[in-house]
């Protein structure tokens, strides 16, 4: 039975609604946030996962991309936030968490901050709520359903989402995830993992709604919310997506955040 890495976060839960419902006899699932699924499929355990874009783009010998797949999105992505206790370019210097969840975040998070402002920060990693992070600094990076929630409940801070910082600033998609597998799955059984992917995507553009109904967030962010949510991320991978991939790496080498 092939191994798929499940992260438990909305932007994917439509996908695994699918795979789970439809697919289950074909594949097991193991979940972990995305710094752990990466950790798994590196080390063997899993044979496929929605993986950091960083993550390919460090070994990219090392695994297969599934064509056509992905999380990205062409402007705002809504999920992977920077809340600052002052307006962005104020923080210049000064300490800045990031979460432990998500490599590509924080990567993304310091190629904004240094490429595109230059503004000489120290990040951290912590696992601090929002709150007790920013009473001892100045701002904290957060993603995924934390992230939605801190934006929606938000009263005190400046918040900025990354997604449509990059878009603002390059004009090209950003491409979070990645769906890889390891080099040596078949030809065979990569072509049957596309093709149920395939069949995820498009069922679940027709059932958004039944989808949200499902999600242990419904009740937080609301479903019509949730809907409009994935109705503004990309799962696609095509052209324009692949040059913001390929820049992303540029911008990464270039800052000797990947060798």
């Amino acid at each position: 039975m092939i191994k798929i890495g499940r992260i438990p976060f909305l932007n994917l839960l439509p996908i695994f609604y699918y795979l789970e419902k439809y697919c289950s006899e074909r594949y097991s699932f193991l979940s972990g946030v995305p710094s752990e699924v990466n950790d798994y499929l590196r080390k063997g355990v899993l044979d496929i996962s929605p993986s950091s874009s960083i993550e390919y783009l460090r070994d990219p010998e090392s695994y297969r991309i599934i064509p056509g797949h992905s999380i990205s999105s062409t402007g705002p992505v809504k999920s992977i936030y920077l809340f600052t206790k002052k307006p962005l370019k104020e923080i210049a210097g000064e300490v800045v968490l990031h979460t432990y969840k998500s490599e590509t975040a924080t990567a993304l998070l310091k190629i904004i901050c240094e490429r595109f402002y230059c503004m000489g920060c120290k990040y951290k990693e912590s696992r601090l709520p929002l709150k007790e992070g920013l009473d001892i600094t100045s701002g904290y990076l957060l993603i995924g359903d934390e992230a939605m929630i801190e934006f929606k409940n938000n009263q005190l801070y400046h918040v900025y989402d990354l997604g449509e910082i990059w878009y603002k600033e390059t004009g090209l998609p950003f491409v979070f995830a990645l769906w890889i597998t390891r080099k040596d799955l078949t030809d065979e059984t990569i072509m049957h993992l596309r093709e149920d992917l395939n069949g995820a995507k498009s069922w679940a553009s027709e059932h958004y709604e039944e989808i949200a109904k499902a999600s242990r967030l419904s009740d937080i962010l609301g479903e019509n919310y949730i809907v409009q949510y994935w109705r503004s991320l990309s799962y696609e991978l095509d052209d324009k997506h692949m040059k913001g991939l390929e820049l992303f790496k540029r911008y990464l080498l270039e800052s000797g955040l990947i060798g």
